[in-house]
């Protein structure tokens, strides 16, 4: 993993329902996990407790403001409909940013013997736990026309390490999971974390944190590469928009150069009900499937199947043979809700040795960014961006 280094909360923000109100926000109180559940029964002589489903609450004070977009407009309505929060720790693409799908419980004004005025306000997640990701937009941003965003490089520069002595490990320090190809040489074994992966050429992950190790006589080659394979989540917080419409959309790269879509937001267009102030959640899909034995395998889904060159990995204990958990694929020949899957972006779809089902999660590749279009037109767009890469299965 990588290392962190102690900071204050100075220079962070906060959005509410699209709110911009970081500036009046005297403190935070967050916190979240899984909820305990007290299973003790008569037979145990102390808690026995399990975990629940996920959960959150923020607690915020702030002074009381009243004028355009200030507090009082953002916390006064209290909504019964469900209200997006996102807390910024400072303001930098790929800084940690906290959001939470909340139901707002109060809105409470004191004031203090010496005048002044405060509120508080309490908020409890709804549907699904407090989700940690990152920032993809330096704090909020503000685009004057279209815009690629600056890319997050969610390896930290990382570079391929050379290969090392015979059984030498080599640990992936960046906090997101490794492809390792190893290729040439004379390999007798390979480990991953301390544990037997294979004995020669072949592809291997390497999870954040871990370590992979090679045994052999002549040195072969590899390459890593950085991706995720259980999808992701993104918040948008649309502050303000000036113009007809705009369009946010989270785009993935694996080198930086070569960019797909991830996850697009429902467009903000003026005159609807998502207007600014507002906010969204969204959620890579997960693709529920069969294959056929067949040549190429044909994968069939309920709805739509993902588009050609989307990164996909495979999970399930009846996976079709010749393919394998973990390993990423390439959907090509996608057609309603058929699909084939490729080794690599565009190339031949693949054969199977048999039938199989399973689930397909999208790989959410290195390199990420926020991008805005616009089919109307606009002058002006305030927003703030996060998205949350999952490291594993997530469920609510």
């Amino acid at each position: 993993m990588t290392n962190s280094t102690k900071s204050s909360g100075l220079g962070d923000h906060f959005a509410f329902g699209g709110f911009l109100v970081g500036g009046d926000v005297q403190s935070l109180d967050m916190h979240g996990g899984n909820t305990p559940l007290d299973v003790t029964d008569i037979t145990q002589f102390g808690h026995s407790r399990l975990g629940g489903q996920r959960a959150g609450e923020m607690s915020i004070a702030a002074f009381f403001d009243n004028a355009a977009g200030g507090a009082h407009a953002a916390f006064s309505p209290l909504t019964r409909a469900d209200v997006i929060a996102t807390y910024l720790r400072g303001q930098a693409i790929g800084n940690p940013a906290l959001s939470q799908v909340s139901r707002q419980l109060n809105y409470d004004p004191t004031r203090a013997g010496d005048g002044m005025l405060t509120e508080k306000v309490d908020a409890q997640s709804d549907g699904v736990g407090q989700e940690w990701g990152n920032q993809l937009t330096a704090g909020p941003r503000t685009d004057t026309a279209a815009t690629q965003g600056a890319s997050w490089d969610r390896g930290g520069g990382f570079t391929t390490p050379a290969v090392p002595a015979s059984t030498t490990p080599v640990t992936n320090t960046t906090g997101v999971p490794a492809t390792v190809v190893i290729t040439g040489g004379t390999v007798t074994a390979v480990t991953v974390g301390g544990t037997s992966a294979g004995s020669g050429d072949g592809t291997y992950v390497v999870p954040a944190g871990s370590t992979i190790a090679v045994t052999y006589s002549v040195a072969p080659t590899w390459t890593w590469t950085l991706s995720s394979g259980w999808g992701a989540e993104a918040y948008l917080q649309a502050i303000a928009l000036t113009g007809t419409d705009v369009t946010v959309t989270v785009q993935h790269s694996p080198d930086n150069a070569t960019w797909i879509s991830l996850l697009a937001f429902t467009e903000v267009v003026s005159g609807n009900s998502n207007l600014p102030p507002s906010a969204q959640r969204i959620a890579t899909p997960t693709y529920a499937f069969t294959a056929t034995l067949a040549s190429p395998a044909v994968f069939t889904v309920t709805g739509s199947a993902p588009a050609n060159g989307t990164p996909l990995q495979l999970q399930g204990s009846s996976l079709p043979g010749g393919f394998t958990a973990g390993t990423t694929y390439y959907v090509v020949s996608s057609s309603g809700s058929t699909f084939e899957l490729s080794a690599t972006s565009g190339g031949s779809g693949i054969n199977s040795s048999s039938a199989g089902s399973g689930t397909a999660y999208p790989v959410v590749q290195r390199y990420l960014r926020a991008v805005t279009t616009t089919s109307g037109g606009f002058t002006s767009f305030q927003f703030i961006g996060v998205v949350c890469a999952n490291q594993i299965a997530v469920t609510s």
